[in-house]
């Protein structure tokens, strides 16, 4: 899991990062640090905070080039858990 979470090669100027396998999410999303999501192609996510002991699973499908924003998402699914 640490493997996974660890930020790997070149990272984008903006969003979220990429670790082996996982983006990896942050204070930057409005996410605590820590945070990191499987991907989907087409709109599902398994967004894990482990500060909070949260999984937040979406299973949903993106049409085109629309995208769910899954940080925002978990935040206020966090946010409503406190």
């Amino acid at each position: 899991m640490r493997t996974m979470t660890t930020a790997s090669g070149p990272q984008p100027d903006s969003g979220p990062g990429y670790g082996a396998t996982m983006w990896l999410f942050g204070p930057e999303q409005g996410l605590p640090e820590g945070s990191y999501a499987a991907q989907g192609s087409r709109g599902q996510y398994v967004m894990v905070i482990p500060s909070r002991h949260l999984v937040v699973i979406r299973r949903g499908e993106d049409p085109g080039s629309a995208r769910f924003d899954i940080a925002r998402f978990a935040a206020d699914v966090a946010g409503a858990l406190t």
